[in-house]
């Protein structure tokens, strides 16, 4: 399954829940590589965006119902245009966030985007949130606690503070074939909270690739409304 598929596909489940409001703080990831020329306006004014596809952006802010206008500007007959590059409905309600960004063209000129709720109500403090956007279903033991977790679904579970590592193993189905792709301990902290976002395996210099990767994100849950998101790691 593409990228821009489980984008959409997901968005529905990890956005289900939510109450009005009328400004957001978010965090980007990009999904594959890095993006920098991204903007939109609030407020009167333009604001840049940045990403990576290992690393939390700095908090952004939006205010107003939305969509939230994604767009590059470029030169056209010495002129300086906006083309618009995605164009992201907010779901109703959503007050901190994490969106996802993957190209949908090799250009980069456009993008699709997938909201995940980052609300201390959606992800408290001594959580993990898993979040599947490999091709692959996933079936994971985190301690005692199994479970599965489809190709673009999510799964959150609880941890025991008191412990300072918990192992997590994980497998994926490939071709009605289990491969492991995880057995390694997991560090956590009280207070804290853990995004695992699992993604198709990339190579990477000196190790074979894995079936799936795990990128994961530390912080403490933001505030109540009105204060920024913590920010990670």
């Amino acid at each position: 399954m593409k990228p821009r598929h489980l984008l959409t596909f997901a968005i529905m489940a990890l956005c289900a829940g939510m109450t009005p409001a009328n400004a957001l703080e978010f965090r980007v990831l990009v999904w594959d590589g890095s993006e920098s020329a991204l903007k939109y306006a609030a407020n009167g004014k333009t604001i840049g965006i940045s990403g990576t596809e290992n690393d939390l952006s700095p908090v952004y802010r939006f205010t107003g119902a939305g969509p939230l206008v994604l767009f590059k500007e470029v030169k056209q007959e010495e002129k300086t245009v906006r083309e618009t590059a995605a164009t992201l409905p907010l779901p109703p309600g959503l007050t901190h966030a994490i969106l996802i960004l993957a190209a949908t063209d090799a250009a980069q000129k456009t993008y699709s985007g997938m909201w995940i709720n980052d609300a201390p109500d959606s992800r408290p403090a001594e959580t993990i949130q898993f979040v599947n956007l490999s091709s692959y279903p996933t079936a994971l033991k985190f301690g005692e606690q199994e479970f599965s977790i489809p190709s673009g679904g999510n799964h959150q579970v609880r941890f025991d503070a008191a412990q300072e590592c918990i192992v997590l193993r994980g497998a994926a189905n490939v071709n009605d074939k289990w491969e492991l792709f995880s057995g390694n301990p997991i560090p956590v902290r009280a207070g804290l909270r853990l995004l695992m976002v699992l993604r198709n395996g990339r190579p990477a210099s000196g190790r074979s690739t894995a079936v799936v990767d795990m990128i994961s994100f530390y912080d403490i849950p933001p505030a109540r409304p009105g204060t920024p998101v913590a920010s990670s790691r």
